[in-house]
C-alpha cells in the first residue's frame, strides 16, 4: 500500500470514528413513547439511553432519572432553565423533576453527546401563548433525599419546543461538530506534505 492511500485511509477512518461517535454515544434509543401513567414516572439511565427517550405526564406530575450505569450522566434542560451541567448522577444516583406549565422540555446529556430525551407536558401546547415554565427539581439523591426550590422560565417558548435532536446540538453538548473539519483539514495537510516530499526526492 503506498503511503498515499495509507494517509487517506488513517484519515478517512479518523472522520468515520469522529462522525460517529454521538451514534454510539446516544446508544441508538429511539423507541416509541409511553403513554400516560398515573404514577410517578421514572426514566432508567442504562446503555448510555434516557428510557423511554420520550415520556409524557400531566402538569405537576414529577419525573425520577435514575442512573444505572456505572457512568456518570447528566439531566440538562435544553437552555440551561432547568437540570444541572454540574450535577453528574453517579451509578444509582437519582434525581427528580416536576413540571407545573403544559409544554415540550428536551434534555439531553452534557457527558455524552447524543443522549436525548424530551418530556411532554400534557398534549404539548403551552396554555395562554407564554413560554413554559421550566421543571423545578424536586429531589436529587445520591443516598438520601434533598430539595431544591430553584423554578426558571424559558427565555422562549421556541427554545422549549424544539425537537431534543437539534437543541442538543445548539446547546454546546456535541463537540464532534466542530472536530471533524479539523480532522478534514489534518487529512488534507497529510496528503499535501506527502506530496511535496515526492516532488522534492
Amino acid at each position: 500500500m503506498s503511503r498515499r492511500a495509507l494517509v487517506l485511509s488513517v484519515s478517512i477512518a479518523c472522520c468515520w470514528g469522529v462522525l460517529s461517535a454521538p451514534a454510539g454515544a446516544g446508544g441508538l434509543c429511539h423507541e416509541a413513547p409511553r403513554p400516560f401513567d398515573a404514577h410517578t414516572q421514572v426514566v432508567p439511565i442504562e446503555d448510555y439511553c434516557f428510557t423511554p427517550v420520550v415520556v409524557r405526564i400531566k402538569a405537576k406530575q414529577s419525573i425520577t432519572w435514575i442512573n444505572r450505569d456505572m457512568d456518570a450522566h447528566t439531566v440538562t434542560g435544553v437552555g440551561m432553565g432547568w437540570g444541572s451541567l454540574e450535577q453528574n448522577l453517579n451509578h444509582r444516583d437519582r434525581v427528580a423533576y416536576s413540571f407545573a406549565t403544559d409544554g415540550v422540555y428536551p434534555y439531553f446529556c452534557a457527558l455524552h453527546p447524543g443522549m436525548v430525551g424530551a418530556v411532554v407536558v400534557g398534549d404539548g401546547v403551552p396554555r395562554t401563548g407564554a413560554a413554559p415554565r421550566e421543571g423545578r427539581r424536586v429531589s436529587f439523591s445520591p443516598g438520601t433525599v434533598t430539595s431544591a426550590s430553584r423554578d426558571a422560565t424559558a427565555s422562549s417558548a421556541s427554545e422549549a419546543t424544539r425537537g431534543p435532536s437539534s437543541s442538543a446540538s445548539e446547546s454546546g453538548a456535541t463537540p464532534w461538530l466542530w472536530a471533524a473539519p479539523i480532522v478534514l483539514a489534518a487529512g488534507g495537510a497529510a496528503v499535501a506534505l506527502d506530496r511535496r516530499r515526492r516532488k522534492l526526492a
